[in-house]
């Protein structure tokens, strides 16, 4: 559970950054806080839920 919660912190981050950075890649565009941090909330989500299992499994087998 542990390792699921730091990676779906490290994972929140990522999408942040990556956000932030084509928001400011992008001519004329300012950051949108609003797009910023909901993609740090569905970046944690799917990093907690979705990534890190379906890895896990494959390692098993």
């Amino acid at each position: 559970m542990k390792k699921r919660f730091q990676w779906g912190l490290v994972t929140s981050i990522v999408f942040a950054f990556t956000a932030w950075i084509m928001s400011i890649l992008l001519p004329g565009a300012e950051p949108r806080w609003a797009a910023v941090i909901g993609l740090a909330m569905g970046g944690f989500i799917s990093g907690f839920a979705y990534i890190i299992p379906p890895l896990n499994k494959r390692k098993k087998s």
